[in-house]
This record gives structure tokens, sequence and C-alpha cells, in this order.
């Protein structure tokens, strides 16, 4: 089959069982291509081609990309030294980039335990596995001051900094930004540590020396980690007040007035996140949740502007994807699509109200 004006007439089930075919099959030709190139390598046929290397002999001679080449070859050695490497793959047990970051860790003594453990396994939890087989050391808290966004920096083997894009400038002839990207998971180092590194401005520099003084008696050495910690539990605590009314001393649920108000009653939103864990609760026809945690918002299963209560019954936690979803399927993808643009339309109106302010006043 080929194209998507093809596909586009197969119902949801055919599309879902075709894609899981691809996906199986793909595996299995994964499997035997790293087969291949386990015997070309052990061989050093890549020499009697006239190729100075396995890598090279990918690259130039079949055009891989050199990321392609690298994981391939790298994973291929790591399952000619442990070939149940090569029927792990084919099932889909374990990926590439999965075998490649475990390979420096693989003894011949524990590998039957650790690709056990590894099954299935997403490249955060990998990294989690690792920590426990090799655990590292503590990073040294260190502020540094860094060159100014802009400017030409020295070369440096310190690792690159996570800087938003939204933060970048921006012409105003370009199209909108992306979205900016989710910002990198600290570091697993061992089991129950891990690393962070930020990139703070001046002011919130000056904000953790005064704590450090202020905090003098309580952490004498001003590590900025226990800092951050303290902190950390705090604003924690505040969101949780404020989105989700979770407190220590929570009020009596109040009666509902007689109007309807889209405001969700406190003691309905802290039942809500308490009983979803603070998760997208949102289940798919296979029975699976979605469980993401960035981004939930409170939505109704039957829909407030269709009649909805404000109960802990019909009031579950949704990612922004699913309460989207939901929402084209209760109102239909037209209403929605409408309901967008006219909220785009009064963001920018508010927009251009601003800076006219702005102006007005500046003048």
């Amino acid at each position: 089959m080929s194209g998507t004006c093809s596909l586009s007439s197969l119902s949801d089930e055919r599309l879902l069982e075709g894609f899981g075919t691809l996906v199986q099959q793909d595996r299995g030709r994964t499997a035997e291509l790293l087969g291949y190139i386990a015997e070309i390598d052990g061989r050093k046929l890549w020499a009697k081609q006239a190729h100075p290397s396995m890598f090279d002999f990918c690259v130039v001679r079949f055009h891989m990309s050199e990321s392609t080449a690298g994981k391939r070859i790298g994973a291929a050695r790591a399952a000619r030294r442990f070939p149940v490497l090569f029927d792990m793959v084919a099932r889909g047990d374990i990926h590439l980039s999965g075998i490649v970051r475990l390979k420096p860790y693989l003894t011949s003594d524990n590998h039957q335990r650790v690709l056990a453990e590894a099954t299935h396994k997403t490249m955060k939890e990998l990294d989690h596995l690792i920590a426990r087989l090799a655990p590292r050391p503590d990073v040294p808290s260190r502020v540094q001051i860094l060159p100014r966004r802009g400017t030409a920096a020295s070369p440096s083997s310190e690792p690159t900094l996570f800087t938003p894009e939204s933060s970048r400038p921006t012409s105003t002839a370009e199209p909108p930004p992306l979205p900016p990207p989710r910002a990198p998971d600290p570091t697993p180092l061992a089991p129950r540590r891990y690393k962070l590194v930020v990139t703070m401005s001046e002011e919130t520099n000056h904000t953790l020396e005064r704590l450090q003084g202020l905090l003098s008696h309580q952490i004498p050495d001003g590590d900025p980690a226990a800092i951050v910690a303290r902190g950390l539990d705090l604003l924690l605590s505040q969101t949780l007040k404020k989105k989700a009314a979770i407190t220590d001393n929570p009020r009596a649920s109040v009666p509902q007035s007689s109007g309807r108000s889209r405001s969700i009653p406190a003691h309905v939103r802290r039942e809500v996140h308490e009983r979803d864990g603070g998760r997208c609760a949102f289940v798919g026809a296979d029975g699976r949740r979605c469980n993401e945690t960035r981004g939930v918002e409170l939505a109704h299963l039957h829909p407030w502007a269709k009649g909805g209560e404000h109960s802990v019954d019909n009031v579950s936690l949704r990612c922004r994807a699913h309460n989207v979803y939901e929402a084209n399927r209760d109102y239909g993808p037209l209403f929605m699509a409408r309901k967008l643009e006219e909220a785009r339309s009064t963001r920018e109106e508010l927009a251009v109200y601003a800076t006219t302010v702005h102006v007005d006043c500046a003048a």
C-alpha cells in the first residue's frame, strides 16, 4: 500500500493493525541487519572493500547517516558478544539506543539479569538502571558566571545548558515560534541521587546569595542544592494549594448556590487530584492509562456546557492533548476550531491594545 490517500480509507482498527504489523516487521529486519553488520565487521570485509573502518563502509558505501551507522554498529557489536540481543531486538524487547547505552555495563556475568530488567524500558528508565549498576559520586554544587547571550563563548568541556526557546530573541518577520522544547530531566548519578544543571539570571543569583546568608545557621556551607530542595518543597506546597486545593487544613465543602458557575469547588479539585495522582486519567480503548503529568487540567466527563456537574465522579484530570481530544469528540472539530480561532483573535487584539496603551503612556 502506498500513499496517504489509500491509508485514509482504512478504519481505525485496520490502520492500527497495519501499523503494528509494520513495526514488528521492522524489528525483525533490524535484528537481521544487525546480524549482517556483526558478521561483516567480524570478518573485516570492510577492509577488503577498501574502507578504513566498518563505520566508513556504512556511511560512504551505503549512505547511512553518521548517527544511524554508529548506533547500528554499536548494537551489532554488543549483540555479537551477547547473542540474546538479536532475539530481543526482533521481539521489540529493547531498542538500539538502549543497547548502545547499556553496552559498557554488560558483562558475561550480569548480562542476562541486566537485559531482563531492561526489557521494554525507556531511555529515562535505563538511565536509572545504569545509575544502580555504576553509581557516580554527587556533583559538587557551584555557581559559575556565563558569557552573556550573543557573545562568543570560549571552548569548554562544560555540558550545554538548557535555554528555553521562548527566551531566545525572535524577529517579528518570522512565523510564531514553536512551543519550547521540554527541559532535560535531571541525570541519575546513583540510587536516589540526581544531577541538575541550570542557568539563572543575575537577579536569581542575588536571591540565592541572600538566602545563603539568611539560612547560614541552618545550612552553614550555603549549599545551593539544599536551598533548592527547600524552595521546591515550599513551591510544591503552594502550587498544590492553588491548583488542587490540597492543604494541611482544608476547609469544609460549601454547598453550591442555585446558579451555575464554571468555577469547580475546592473540595472537588482536591479529591480529583488526590484520586488521579496528579496525572492524566484518560484510558484508551485497550485499557492503557495516559499518566502524563505535565499540563494536566480538570475536565468534565459529561461536558459542563451540556449540563455536566462539578462532582468528583464527573471531573477527572486530563493532559492538554486528551482534553482537546475529548472536546473534539463532544463538540465536534469544526466547533472547536472556531473557538480556538476566536481565542487566538482575542489574544491578538489584547496584544495590540497593550502595545497601544504602552506607546500612549510613553508619549
